[in-house]
């Protein structure tokens, strides 16, 4: 059926597929929706896609257009729960609906997540109307499906999208959704460029309170609130209508809060969540919810309290015990994380040992920066290279599949492993290790620790009698400090010895069951990670420098990191690199690559340049050359006086790299002109 399938024919596939269903289907469980699928990927005379993919538009014709929307509704409605919430599905359902051109069906077929043709594209009255219709009916066929409703909220306008958004949310608000502002939040898009005709969602808090679809929200929330309070019941409800629960007026003031908090107006929300936590004092959601609050606001410490306090409400929740974790290691409550992250490991032996063992890394990442902060750096490094460890054995158990996927013919499975280690490192656990790392290494080469040898007095220097007694004070710490060890080594042994006593005089003749020996616990020889900072700090940096290099080059923070190394090593080359690889991703003016940009031009620039350095060492003619030319191109001729001239008035912009051109003012979906960046800046 699949090679039929991908050979061209359409005929031939779709009646192998038959045949196949009317064979097995008497003696299996094959759900619906598996013979629907296979219909409609075989519907595709190429690639599997649900209609003609040919650059001709004469290869859509309007049966397979009709082959597509017959299949994809076939699957929404016979599938089960599993294919009508799958946005997949309606994704492919809106192309064959609107009958989208190839290499724009090709696009929006590549979408992932929620998004959808209609979250990407501005449509005319008639494709709305359309998508309308289409889903009037399917809501009619499943009207318990969330999917159906809520799609039609991402291309409806004006009254019609009020009217669904305030079903939508009452509905919600009465059943108690945590999640609806996030829900919404899809919403708010605008376009990306003038006349692209691409939407994206917007981020920029003072965007979103401009948006128009926020402001409907907005509206729709205060007149829910309102009328719950007044009332006891929902805006626009019947008059001898059941009256609302006491939690809808809760959840309605919960998100309030959210929206107030999109909009950046942090002090309003906190205000907000008071009269929540006044109103149910024992919602757990509450607390979480003024502690991202407080942390946005600044204050980390206030945070990790009040996450701790919402952790106390529900010793038993997981996912609150993470994030207390998380917040107290941000604030730098190391101790108290730990023990708070050790509540849900096992009990035998160190917690922490039971994390690197189950390979719980955003812990360990999170522990590295925390430690990190406070210059324990022989720690962090432990934690992230902990990291690192489990990313070389991902890579070392892959060999543990060969020979048996080879026998068992689990091919398609070997091949996604194989695939999936090729480009491992270039995850963001990775990446987020491997950047702290570095940063340890670099603080250390910038300020290398004292060694013992460092610590020693100069006795060379020293009179006779002040040498005589320094030397005896030495020794006098030296003997105490071995008696204290002798002392420690005899208690554990006596210790030891008593509790076997006790155990004997229990069971003097020895008829008890004995227990299975205890399972030994592994000592940490290094548990400061003391060890790591005796390494080369250049060398492991670069290490780690070359391995972001290679599976993570997109990323800025890789070529911000190279830059910091290659400086180090006196590589001006290697830094200059660093810095135009990183110019030609960053597209906002990143903060940090500036930085590096005017650090560098003050040390290597020089007249070409525009100034303002002369050459940090002596450099051959060629280097020297190549250094200008780039510096030159990079810094859009600009000297650096000029460059931090303008950095400094963000509403100037300047032709070059650093500082990357404005878009054109977006156009809200809505009809809604913003230019929220032009604005800000000018602030």
């Amino acid at each position: 059926l699949v090679c039929d399938a991908h050979i061209g024919g359409i005929k031939e596939p779709l009646g192998n597929n038959t045949h196949c269903e009317m064979a097995l289907k008497p003696i299996t469980r094959v759900a619906p929706s598996a013979w629907l699928t296979a219909r409609t990927c075989s519907a595709s005379p190429t690639n599997g896609r649900p209609f003609p993919a040919h650059s001709s538009r004469s290869s859509h014709s309007a049966g397979h257009f009709n082959l597509a929307k017959d299949w994809y509704r076939g699957l929404l409605v016979d599938g089960g729960f599993g294919a009508t919430e799958n946005y997949g599905v309606h994704r492919g359902w809106q192309c064959a609906l609107l009958e989208l051109e190839p290499a724009l069906c090709a696009e929006m077929l590549k979408l992932k997540a929620c998004d959808l043709p209609s979250t990407n594209m501005q449509f005319s009255e008639e494709q709305a109307g359309v998508l309308s219709a289409a889903y009037a009916e399917l809501q009619s066929e499943l009207p318990r499906s969330r999917a159906a409703k809520r799609i039609p909220l991402t291309f409806l306008s004006g009254d019609s999208l009020r009217a669904g958004l305030k079903a939508y949310i009452d509905r919600a608000l009465t059943k108690g959704v945590p999640a609806l502002a996030a829900d919404l939040s899809s919403l708010y898009t605008e376009e990306t460029s003038a006349g692209s005709g691409r939407f994206a969602r917007v981020k920029d808090t003072y965007a979103v309170s401009q948006n128009s679809s926020y402001q409907m929200v907005s509206e729709l929330c205060d007149e829910a609130l309102e009328a719950t309070k007044a009332t006891g019941r929902l805006a626009g409800a019947a008059a001898d209508g059941p009256v609302e629960p006491p939690t809808t007026e809760l959840w309605c003031l919960f998100l309030r809060a959210q929206l107030e908090e999109a909009r950046g107006d942090i002090e309003e929300a906190i205000a907000t969540i008071d009269l929540c936590i006044q109103h149910t004092p024992t919602a757990v959601d509450m607390y979480e919810r003024r502690a991202r609050l407080l942390r946005k606001a600044g204050d980390v410490q206030a945070a990790a309290e009040q996450m701790d306090a919402a952790r106390k409400l529900d010793l038993a929740d997981r996912y609150i015990n993470n994030k207390t974790t998380k917040y107290m290691l941000r604030a730098g409550k190391l101790e108290q994380a730990m023990s708070t992250i050790a509540l849900f490991t096992r009990h035998e032996g160190d917690p922490a040992h039971n994390l690197f063992e189950m390979q719980v890394m955003w812990v360990e990442i999170e522990y590295g920066n925390a430690a990190m902060a406070v210059g324990k750096y022989g720690m962090a490094l432990k934690k992230f290279l902990a990291t690192e460890k489990h990313f070389n054995d991902f890579v070392d158990d892959q060999f543990d599949f060969h020979t048996y996927c080879l026998r068992k013919m689990t091919l398609r499975a070997y091949v996604s492993i194989l695939r999936m280690n090729d480009s491992i490192q270039s995850h963001k656990f990775y990446g987020k290790a491997a950047e702290g790392a570095i940063k340890c290494y670099i603080a250390l080469y910038d300020n290398p620790p004292q060694s013992a040898a460092d610590e020693e007095p100069d006795y060379a220097n020293m009179s006779p009698a002040v040498r005589k007694r320094e030397k005896a004070k030495a020794r006098k710490a030296a003997k105490k400090k071995a008696e204290e060890e002798e002392a420690k080594k005899k208690a554990e042994e006596e210790e030891a010895k008593a509790k076997a006593a006790a155990e004997a005089a229990e069971d003097p003749e020895g008829k008890k069951k004995k227990k299975a020996p205890e399972k030994p616990v592994p000592v940490d020889e290094d548990p400061n990670g003391d060890k790591l900072l005796q390494a080369d700090p250049l060398v492991e940096a670069e290490r780690l420098v070359k391995t972001l290099v290679k599976f993570a080059p997109g990323s800025l923070s890789t070529q911000v990191a190279a830059y910091d190394v290659a400086l180090r090593r006196k590589k001006p080359l290697k830094a200059l690199q660093a810095l135009v690889r990183g110019a030609r991703i960053d597209q906002s003016g990143d903060a940090e690559l500036f930085s590096r940009i005017v650090d560098f031009a003050s040390r290597y620039g020089g007249v070409a340049a525009g100034g303002g350095g002369g050459g940090e060492a002596d450099l051959s003619a060629p280097v020297r050359s190549a250094l200008d030319l780039e510096l030159a191109d990079l810094m859009g001729g600009a000297s650096l006086e000029q460059v931090s001239w303008a950095r400094a008035r963000p509403h100037v912009r300047m032709a070059h790299p650093v500082f990357p051109k404005q878009a054109s003012r977006p156009t809200c979906r809505r009809g809604l002109s913003t230019h929220a960046s032009t604005h800000r800046h000018s602030l």
